[in-house]
């Protein structure tokens, strides 16, 4: 297996509920042929996060490793990516350290998991909406989906993943390998 290193930069945008809800709303009396008046009152959270990591095919498998910073709330935990080669479409994000969870991303399908902390384990439901999956033609990466903690909470995701070579000479070397050409200065 080889692996090699990588740059990552990872953007979450964080959706309030509220804003979902309005979003319906709006459509809804649009479809009518009235407007919602008023100021949105939704808040998003976004972070950009900056990470080295690496990438390594096993077994038609892919997978982008990296380490969790305070940044997201989980330092201490190592979390993979990794799909089939003939299945892009179907993302497993694995959490292993102070946070541990198995996540399943596949557009249009809902999945239930676990989600075990320091505190207490809960359940987590994730609806996918949109999948793209380019990590070995571009290294990019979006996820567009809803996570619902224990039926009491509903947030959505929006997460993309762009990954790069961490040394721009690697890129020629790639070329010859089974591993993607991730672009100079990407």
């Amino acid at each position: 297996m080889k692996r090699t290193e990588i740059n990552i930069k990872i953007t979450s945008r964080q959706i309030a509920l509220s804003e979902m809800v309005q979003a319906k709303v709006r459509a809804d009396l649009e479809a009518q042929g009235m407007a919602l008046s008023g100021e949105d009152n939704a808040s998003d959270d976004i972070f950009e996060l900056s990470s080295e990591g690496v990438l390594y095919i096993e077994d038609g498998r892919v997978t982008v490793e990296y380490n969790e910073t305070e940044l997201t709330g989980m330092a201490g935990t190592k979390t993979k990516l990794s799909f089939a080669q003939n299945n892009p479409g179907l993302i497993t994000m694995m959490r292993e350290g102070a946070v541990e969870t198995v996540m399943v991303f596949e557009q249009g399908r809902q999945h239930i998991c676990s989600y075990l902390t320091a505190y207490m384990p809960f359940e987590l439901c994730i609806r996918t909406f949109r999948v793209i999956n380019e990590l070995l033609e571009r290294g990019f990466l979006y996820l567009d989906y809803t996570v619902e903690i224990r039926g009491a909470r509903l947030e959505r995701n929006k997460f993309t993943m762009e990954i790069s070579a961490a040394d721009p000479h690697l890129t020629e070397l790639l070329a010859h390998e089974s591993l993607p050409n991730l672009g100079e200065g990407s």
